[in-house]
């Protein structure tokens, strides 16, 4: 139903391992494709964990997997890419990765290659595995996605490669470049028409006026499986993560418009 979008370790036996949750980065919707692999390479912890200027082609055709260091993913992506890597796999400080995006700063150009971040014991785990000389091929893959309902059924279908911004404050939104100030949404409820797109929003949170929607099959989302969907009355859908002490809810991102959420 939807591809799944994260970090894949493929072994030479064709087994497929999740590292589960990878969070994407904010530029995913521009990159070429939906997907890139290659061997992983990790730097020694002395090299600033990927926040220093790499050796040209050193990493090429590979995926840099690095802990998260005093420089942002963004930051680290651009290093990798300019050492001629196809992807970042960076690890974060703590096992629960939040579900949020990964920003772009200010005034950065958007990277290339796409960058996850995976949680500290599997990441770390891997870590050592890649840097004692083991040789690790990861797949890394990206789609972004638009929820359509048929008729009481809802499917899931890949929207393409449009360019989006992102809005990470615990929710998600897709805000387009140029697009000016979001409006406040327009609390009218969005009825689930027959063969009908669901309402985009143009705001990055979800009002109380919602339902609960029990999904005709069981949704992968971001590392995560989900039988249930929650729908606002601005047509915003969001999903329970049940992460504790981090943020609960993650939405949908759409490509259907400006500051559109299915």
């Amino acid at each position: 139903v939807s591809p799944f979008s994260g970090v894949v370790l493929l072994s030479a036996s064709g087994q497929r391992e999740h590292l589960e949750p990878s969070t994407p980065a904010s530029w995913e919707g521009s990159l070429a494709g939906t997907a890139a692999s290659g061997v992983l390479s990790a730097p020694p912890l002395s090299s600033s964990a990927g926040c220093v200027p790499l050796v040209q082609d050193s990493l090429k055709g590979r995926v840099l997997l690095a802990p998260r260091g005093s420089c942002s993913v963004a930051q680290q992506a651009l290093d990798a890419q300019a050492a001629g890597a196809v992807g970042l796999v960076a690890i974060d400080a703590a096992d629960a990765v939040p579900p949020k995006v990964l920003p772009l700063d200010p005034g950065l150009e958007a990277p290339r290659i796409p960058a996850f971040l995976v949680g500290a014991d599997a990441g770390m785990a891997l870590y050592d595995r890649v840097l004692a000389g083991e040789e690790v091929q990861a797949e890394l893959s990206w789609a972004p996605l638009e929820i359509w309902d048929r008729r009481g059924s809802i499917s899931v279908r890949n929207a393409g490669r449009a360019a989006l911004a992102w809005s990470a404050e615990g929710l998600y939104a897709a805000a387009w470049p140029g697009s000016g100030a979001a409006a406040e949404p327009e609390l009218e409820w969005a009825t689930m028409a027959d063969d009908s797109e669901i309402t985009s929003f143009r705001a990055s949170r979800a009002n109380d006026e919602h339902v609960q929607k029990r999904l005709p099959f069981i949704f992968p989302f971001f590392g995560q499986e989900f039988e249930d969907v929650s729908i606002s009355s601005n047509g915003y859908l969001t999903f329970d993560t049940g992460y504790e002490g981090a943020f609960v809810n993650q939405g949908i991102p759409s490509t259907a418009g400006p500051k559109g959420v299915v």
